[in-house]
């Protein structure tokens, strides 16, 4: 089944409200490519990609080859993805068949030392297999507090449910008429977002005047230095491997298994933009995916837009900030609470509370003894 949806209308004359139920199995286009963690339970697939890797040879500049070898090794592995785990569970089906033709005929008669081997070989294949799918139902539940062994569950199997219910935009309400066909719902999307954020002229303040705190030379120097592999490294081992990836479709959890195969491009890039500044325009793209605010949308106003970023420009984004984060206590007020690592934006609240409640058993206080 595709999108089944039921909607309840407003009645009119009669005292019943109409039900309108629909089967939408509309073409939203391809789908993009995304890594799957399960891939990394695979024996071969170091071999697959260390191999793509080092076969495919680029020249010009490395940002320019780290977007191709990426483009290169995304086709390799849809085409592995494919042949390994495509209709994953017809495979597993026919495995199970044929393990169990194995079973009763040991039971009959016994089976072969090659039968033995054969039969183990089943098993082995059938338990990467099954392993997999739960690992994807894992990652497709975006579930955090659970481990991923317990994937295989009705509570993962209702979270992936649930979430693509959720994500899932059946059609937009404009006016008095509900659009509902791809190319409708994309028009009133894009026109939508493209005028209200389309920029206004105004005056804006100055700062003139202001005085801003100022760096340390030391702190100046620790902000210019080159970049070093040890500083990325660190980053990409901090870095959830579960979150949702950007155009390119690689995730953290590809890097951090990778790193040592990837690591002489990845820092050529980094060295490249130390000395230029300048990225490929390609990684700076992003798929904008719009968020339910509520819980029944119909309308584009009920949807907030954020950007998922390709994975590379993340990782550049994460190590500047990583840098900036050990100055910024010298150049952010200590009354500034929000949106600086180890603050929370309830400690201003807190503090004022504190203060209101001082000065009220202040005041009691004089006010008793006044009286006595």
């Amino acid at each position: 089944w595709g999108a089944v949806s039921l909607w309840g209308l407003k009645r009119d004359v009669s005292d019943h409200c109409p039900l309108v139920l629909r089967y939408d199995n509309h073409d939203w286009g391809p789908k993009p490519f995304r890594f799957n963690n399960h891939w990394l339970n695979n024996k071969n697939f170091r071999k697959v990609v260390e191999g793509e890797w080092a076969s495919y040879h680029v020249n010009g500049w490395m940002g320019f080859v780290l977007k191709e070898k990426m483009k290169h090794l995304k086709g390799a592995l849809r085409k592995w993805n494919k042949d390994v785990y495509g209709n994953v569970d017809t495979k597993i089906g026919d495995l199970t068949d044929a393990i169990e033709l194995l079973e009763l005929k040991g039971e009959q008669g016994g089976l072969t030392e090659d039968e033995l081997l054969e039969r183990k070989g089943m098993f082995d294949n059938l338990w990467l297999l099954l392993k997999s799918k739960d690992s994807l139902d894992f990652q497709k539940s975006r579930s955090k507090w659970l481990r991923e062994g317990d994937a295989n569950s009705s509570f993962f199997h209702a979270c992936m449910k649930s979430r693509k219910r959720y994500n899932s935009i059946v059609a937009l309400k404009k006016g008095h008429t509900w659009l509902s066909k791809p190319f409708e719902v994309r028009k009133e999307v894009v026109s939508y977002f493209k005028n209200h954020f389309e920029e206004v002229t105004w005056e804006r303040p100055r700062l003139d005047g202001i005085e801003f705190k100022l760096l340390s030379e030391g702190e100046f120097k620790g902000l210019e230095v080159v970049f070093e592999e040890r500083e990325v490294g660190e980053v990409i081992a901090q870095s959830d491997g579960n979150k949702s990836p950007g155009p390119d479709g690689f995730n953290f959890s590809f890097f951090k298994n990778f790193w040592g195969v990837l690591k002489k491009e990845i820092m050529g890039l980094f060295l490249e933009f130390y000395e230029t500044a300048i990225l490929p325009s390609s990684f700076s793209s992003y798929f904008i995916t719009l968020i339910p605010k509520i819980s029944n949308p119909h309308l584009i106003t009920d949807f907030r837009p954020i950007s998922l970023l390709g994975s590379l420009y993340k990782l550049l984004s994460k190590v500047l900030a990583m840098r900036l984060g050990k100055v910024m206590d010298s150049i952010i007020s200590k009354n500034q609470s929000a949106f600086i690592k180890g603050r929370n934006l309830a400690d201003g609240v807190v503090v004022v509370n504190e203060v209101v409640d001082l000065a009220k058993r202040e005041w009691a206080l004089g006010r008793d003894g006044g009286l006595g």
